[in-house]
């Protein structure tokens, strides 16, 4: 990998770690991400899952040690489907019920969509670098 591949994704795997405490707000006030306890769950591990894997992937940037291409590619597709999914399930929370903490779904449901924007262009650039 290109410095210059190194330099994009540790800024994009920062930008995944600030977005992903982002997304989780509501879970810092003590409500149910969304409505329902299910999706609630799913949500979560989706968030947690992927700021674990942006923290490890952002600490071995910092220490220069190589990531593979594949293993990044594969981890961002999946969290670009996880974090889209993740993301209709809170903004439909928003409009589905009376909710009264619908200013903290939103922020979560816009970081958690801006999550998987980062995520994909992501991918886009490793694809880039893997197939040229």
């Amino acid at each position: 990998m290109s410095s210059l591949l190194n330099s994009i994704i540790f800024r994009l795997k920062l930008t995944q770690v600030i977005l992903s405490l982002g997304s989780i707000v509501p879970v810092f006030s003590e409500i149910y991400v969304t409505l329902s306890l299910l999706t609630a769950d799913f949500v979560h591990l989706t968030l947690y899952g992927y700021l674990g894997i942006g923290i490890v992937v952002l600490a071995s940037l910092c220490i220069s040690e190589p990531v593979s291409e594949k293993v990044t590619l594969y981890s961002s597709s999946m969290a670009v489907f996880l974090h889209l999914l993740s993301a209709v399930f809170i903004i439909k929370d928003v409009f589905g019920q009376d909710s009264y903490m619908w200013g903290l779904r939103v922020i979560s449901g816009l970081c958690t969509g801006a999550n998987a924007v980062t995520f994909g262009w992501e991918v886009l650039y490793i694809m880039k670098y893997i197939h040229h």
